[in-house]
């Protein structure tokens, strides 16, 4: 599969932060598809 700009994605946020549940929740990729598109170590999104 291959992640897009504006894709909506679940993962997995651990470690939880303060007292959010540890859960895994819909985010929104907000990286640009050219970096998507190479290698890169991690992906911008929005929880």
């Amino acid at each position: 599969m291959e992640i897009r700009q504006y894709d909506i994605w679940l993962a997995d946020l651990n470690p939880r932060l303060g007292t959010e549940p540890g859960k895994t929740r819909p985010v929104l990729v907000v990286q640009t598809n050219l970096l998507n598109q190479v290698f890169h170590p991690s992906t911008l999104i929005c929880p």
